[in-house]
């Protein structure tokens, strides 16, 4: 077994950093070496951790990740007591995003993010991004559906659903999209996300690129060559990173696309979410 650090949220800020965005980390660690190796890799990034809760009594969750001979993995979890599962349930979170978001510019929170809330914490922030969103900011979501995380599907897709109408930018995956809401094609997919109030949406599609729909545009993206992966793991977010890095730089939805298209096909050749700096080539915004 090797240790690494990440987390959906987490991985995407990083790659995003690596674009050159200033991106700063919500979440919350323990005061033990784990958390303390993870903070200093998020230094080590550029990401500002300097909104991280630190809790003495607990730790971070663990994840072992299997991948098989195609490089798709399967996950296990232990994170039922994690100090990150504690912070998002206390509801303290939401006043420290309030002040967060003051000078931020974009939001960005995932399917995970909601699972760690209690119902009524995900309406109260669902209240605030609506006001972030009608006051100009753009407030992007990775439905990101990791059954092991929810009670039931239906509650999944309740909050998910509430989410759906505060955001403007959604990037779903097709499978986990599927499962939740019924369907099976990309532009059904778009099509939903986009009357649920997003204006811009990536649906990713694993070898096939991403269908990306905007007001100027609407079509398949696919990546500029095939890729072999050695693993899957943080694909869709480096994915979410590269298009996020394009429109923050005043791109079009296609080609936010190619370039969240490059961003994970080169994640994908190495082990881990994480993608060594030296095998990165990501242009700056």
């Amino acid at each position: 077994m090797t240790i690494r650090y990440g987390g959906d949220v987490m991985n995407t800020a990083i790659y995003l950093s690596r674009a050159g965005a200033r991106c700063r980390f919500l979440s919350a660690l323990g005061t033990d070496a784990y958390s303390e190796a993870m903070l200093a890799m998020l230094g080590d990034e550029g990401v500002d951790a300097g909104g991280v809760a630190r809790d003495p009594r607990r730790m971070p969750g663990l994840y072992l990740i299997r991948t098989d001979e195609s490089g798709e993995r399967s996950f296990d979890y232990w994170r039922s007591d994690s100090a990150a599962r504690a912070y998002f349930r206390s509801g303290a979170f939401l006043d420290d995003l309030e002040r967060e978001m003051t000078g931020a510019a974009l939001l960005y929170f995932s399917g995970i993010t909601l699972s760690l809330m209690t119902a009524e914490d995900v309406s109260q922030f669902c209240k605030r991004a609506r006001r972030w969103r009608d006051a100009g900011k753009e407030i992007a979501f990775d439905p990101n559906y990791r059954p092991a995380g929810w009670a039931s599907e239906e509650e999944a897709r309740r909050a998910m659903e509430e989410a759906a109408q505060v955001i403007t930018i959604a990037l779903p995956t097709i499978d986990d999209d599927a499962r939740l809401f019924g369907g099976a094609s990309a532009e059904e997919c778009a099509r939903r996300w986009r009357g649920w109030g997003a204006g811009v949406v990536a649906v990713k599609c694993g070898e096939q690129g991403a269908y990306a729909s905007s007001e100027n545009f609407a079509g398949q993206v696919t990546p500029a060559a095939a890729v072999k992966p050695l693993d899957t793991t943080g694909a869709g977010d480096s994915f979410n990173a590269g298009f996020l890095a394009a429109l923050l730089a005043g791109e079009g939805a296609a080609a936010a696309a190619a370039k969240g298209n490059a961003i994970a096909g080169n994640v994908i050749r190495h082990e881990g979410a994480i993608a060594p700096k030296a095998a990165m080539q990501i242009e700056t915004v």
